[in-house]
């Protein structure tokens, strides 16, 4: 079995974006980028998307929260 790695679930969910969702361009490259930070998160905390934890997702909206971002 291939191991699904973080780019391929970024690629897949940008593929969905466009294919069956059809939204526009700008969006797509909105929510992608969102995403892309939210991985690299999750990396540079040893976590595989998989395995991220309810407190590991509110970890990461706290840090953007302070950051002065807020979510969608």
């Amino acid at each position: 079995m291939i191991p699904i790695t973080a780019t391929h679930l970024l690629e897949d969910f940008i593929r969905y974006l466009r294919l069956e969702k059809g939204l526009a361009h700008a969006t797509i490259v909105t929510y992608g980028h969102h995403l892309k930070v939210y991985l690299k998160y999750l990396e540079s905390a040893g976590c595989h998307p998989s395995g991220a934890t309810k407190e590991k997702i509110l970890t990461y909206l706290r840090l953007m929260r302070e950051r002065g971002l807020r979510p969608a």
